[in-house]
């Protein structure tokens, strides 16, 4: 009998299942039970794990490989009013006019409400082709947190591609608000309701532009607050006549001489930049597993080659100057804007670890 009232009660659940409801797998799956064509469009691997895409996610210019369902992103850091420009390259198996659907998804991978842990995006930007061929995006933005909306779609090749190409869309915004971009989501699907979702960590920061301008109004007397020799260090590194090393060099003799002086200064304190480590825990526990446990040493350097364990923990940083900062070093030497706007932006480098004192 009670074999008998267990069928019944799946019975009974089956039946509360809306049957026009299309669900997507974060993974991929196919629909229908997966008859006929079952790969999901992809960035990098197909779900057999053949790579079909070289470099399918860039921002701003910066190009990466797609290897993991989630994967860390060195953090690009933008002010408001600058533009952002985010580019995927995606595989569909079964051709570029089959790739229905691209969602560009920012802010928080998730957040409690009533005690239940869900996704979290203060942006949406949408991407859909319809069966004809005719593209349209859309924007989800209630906030009103992004301006200058773009949304492009050219086909190209890949190094791996098939001869058909590959959809290369390129979304492009302007953040017009100091907004939380801890994780980048890239949802996909097809026509046969096969879906992929990436989640991109900590690729993107973005900065209140005023904040940084407003940094030195408490102190006007401060003038002036660079010597001219640094205006044409910052000139040459602008047209990529010295290098970062060297440019981040001259920043670290100003201040330590006390030539350049940044009011309310604070120096950086190291962080994770991977977001399975847990700080409780300490740097040294997994800098400890890494040299002495040859699996563990073997599972990161595949999955993060570009990141050695003690830039993972947070104990070391690689000087990488955005670019944004050149573009503002370029205006200062041609005095479009002021030393205080310049050095504002110095301050930013120290107090976010790019430059480390």
């Amino acid at each position: 009998m009670n074999k008998f009232f267990l069928f019944l009660f799946c019975l009974f659940v089956l039946f509360l299942i809306p049957q026009n409801e299309i669900i997507f797998a974060d993974h991929g799956s196919g629909g229908g039970g997966c008859s006929g064509d079952c790969s999901p469009p992809t960035l990098g691997q197909d779900n057999s794990g053949i790579d079909f895409v070289k470099k399918g996610f860039s921002i701003n210019g910066e190009e990466f490989n797609v290897t993991h369902f989630k994967q860390d992103i060195p953090t690009h850091f933008v002010n408001t009013g600058e533009p952002v420009e985010i580019k995927l390259k995606i595989y569909e198996n079964s051709g570029t006019q089959n790739l229905s659907h691209v969602g560009l998804l920012l802010g928080l991978e998730e957040k409690m409400v009533s005690g239940v842990k869900v996704h979290s995006h203060s942006v949406k930007i949408i991407w859909e082709q319809n069966s004809e061929g005719i593209i349209s995006f859309d924007v989800e933005d209630p906030d009103n947190l992004i301006s200058e909306v773009d949304v492009r779609n050219e086909l190209v090749r890949d190094a791996f591609g098939e001869k058909e190409g590959l959809n290369q869309i390129s979304f492009e915004f302007t953040p017009s608000k100091q907004f939380d971009t801890d994780v980048i989501l890239v949802e996909m699907w097809d026509y046969d309701r096969n879906s992929w979702t990436n989640y991109f960590y900590n690729p993107l920061r973005i900065e209140n532009t005023k904040s940084l301008e407003n940094n030195f109004t408490q102190n006007e007397s401060l003038e002036p607050l660079v010597p001219d020799w640094f205006k044409t260090n910052a000139a040459f590194w602008s047209k990529n006549q010295i290098d970062d090393e060297t440019f981040s060099n001259g920043i670290k003799f100003l201040i330590k001489e006390k030539i350049m002086n940044i009011p309310n200064l604070k120096e950086y304190e190291f962080q994770p930049k991977l977001h399975f480590i847990e700080v409780e825990k300490g740097a040294q526990h997994y800098i400890d597993r890494y040299y002495n446990e040859e699996s563990y040493r073997a599972w990161f350097d595949s999955n993060y080659p570009d990141l050695t364990i003690e830039q993972a923990v947070g104990n070391g940083s690689d000087l990488v100057i955005p670019d944004w900062i050149k573009s503002n070093a370029d205006l200062w030497t041609n005095d479009k804007i002021t030393d205080k706007e310049f050095v504002a932006r110095i301050k930013y480098l120290i107090e976010n670890g790019i430059i480390l004192l």
